[in-house]
């Protein structure tokens, strides 16, 4: 079985992350 949809749930996986970074930045701010 190939993972095909493993790139995009990375993807959105990093997505989330830079979003919540930023949130936590702008919070500290």
């Amino acid at each position: 079985m190939k993972n095909r949809y493993f790139p995009t749930a990375v993807g959105l996986y990093f997505n989330y992350f830079v979003h919540g970074m930023g949130v936590i930045l702008m919070s500290l701010n």
